[in-house]
């Protein structure tokens, strides 16, 4: 699975970038109509008639380049972070497969150590027959005794952690 998202978004980035390269911006000079022209096609001057033709077409012009423009820039951009974001989850799915590979390998233990000892100490068959630890007790200057049951808190509990009795 990690190799196909990689490989499909590796290929959908140089994609976007190829066409985001190629894809070509309109050139800035309009040419054409019955105006007086030079030789290559381009406007000299405005001779007779409605200068509307001449604004509709700049207008048209401009809305190409800049819609070509904005194209190539997303095309681009878009292009770069599927890039790095294919690399971020290439490495998130590298980081889950390890940490899977951790997890069976620890659960073959528990496993392998449960048959092989059952008396070991951490060999438990469900959860439930994991009992905690006994807390360790706090240095003595830091301590004081319950009235009631006897028990040793920490200089900060106000209530015991045994009997819940005020201190």
């Amino acid at each position: 699975m990690k190799k196909t998202i990689m490989t499909f978004g590796f290929i959908l980035a140089a994609v976007m970038i190829s066409v985001g390269i190629i894809l070509p911006v309109p050139d800035t000079e309009i040419s054409g109509g019955s105006y007086s022209s030079r030789s290559d096609g381009k406007y000299l001057e405005y001779v007779g008639g409605d200068a509307y033709n001449i604004q509709i077409e700049a207008s048209i012009r401009g809305g190409e380049i800049s819609g070509r423009t904005a194209a190539k820039t997303i095309l681009l951009t878009g292009g770069a972070v599927l890039f790095v974001l294919t690399l971020f989850a290439g490495g998130v799915l590298e980081t889950l497969e390890q940490h899977n590979q951790s997890a069976y390998e620890i659960k073959k233990l528990l496993e392998n150590s449960a048959q092989s000892s059952p008396k070991a100490p951490f060999a438990a068959s469900s959860t439930a027959d994991l009992k905690p630890a006994a807390p360790v007790p706090p240095p003595p200057s830091e301590t004081w005794k319950c009235e009631k049951c006897g028990t040793t808190n920490g200089k900060h509990d106000s209530f015991c952690s045994n009997c819940g009795s005020y201190k």
